[in-house]
């Protein structure tokens, strides 16, 4: 699973994309500000991903690894 929490409230779009550059999962992430934002990831393979989310105010790009 994967935490979101920013200190800005909206909708953000987060991206998961392989190391191949396969885009894994693709969703909309509705934030109420207050709590965090928790994104399954079950079905998921094992590996590296990347990870965009990006709204209004907010721009982050990452790197996860799924054991």
């Amino acid at each position: 699973m994967v935490k979101f929490t920013s200190k800005s409230f909206g909708e953000y779009n987060f991206e998961m994309t392989s190391i191949e550059g396969k885009c894994v999962l693709k969703t909309k992430i509705n934030y109420d500000g207050v709590n965090n934002v928790i994104i399954p990831l079950s079905g998921v393979e094992q590996g590296i991903y990347f990870i965009r989310i990006s709204g209004d105010q907010l721009e982050f790009t990452g790197k996860l690894i799924v054991n």
